[in-house]
């Protein structure tokens, strides 16, 4: 849930994370998350919560709604499941001089973290693969 208000012309607004307000329209947006899921298996979804839960863990370093409008806005092909799904959102970060320090240090450690992922399973490690994801989400 997001809390909202209505323009004097009757535009939907929600909160834009730095106090102001972000002119949003759900069901366009909502259109193009449900067609995005379709064509990726049902995967798309599942993916955002993902990245949803990893942005929480993290402090917040995104506003949700950006979120899933940027994930919706990248490509999957040739990847076969979740876990690739969501490697491939944190491959997609990446750090930029107009965020905060702390922002960019979070997907230095994430990308970091998936690095390690992807080496511990070609050295055929799953159990430390495993251990490894988990501190994407500080478990």
């Amino acid at each position: 849930m997001v809390p909202a208000k209505t323009t004097w012309l009757g535009e939907l607004q929600i909160p834009n994370g730095s106090g102001g307000w972000l002119t949003t329209n759900p069901n366009d947006f909502n259109a193009t998350l449900e067609a995005k899921n379709k064509e990726h298996k049902s995967l798309i979804k599942p993916t955002i919560r993902l990245f949803k839960y990893w942005n929480t863990t993290s402090g917040f370093p995104f506003e949700s709604f950006l979120m899933e409008k940027w994930v919706c806005g990248l490509s999957f092909w040739w990847l076969a499941n979740q876990k690739d799904y969501f490697l491939a959102v944190i491959d997609n970060l990446s750090t930029n001089s107009s965020y905060s320090q702390w922002v960019n240090n979070e997907i230095t450690r994430a990308k970091n973290i998936v690095a390690n992922v992807r080496g511990y399973e070609k050295d055929e490690m799953p159990v430390t693969a495993e251990n490894e994801i988990k501190k994407l989400f500080r478990l």
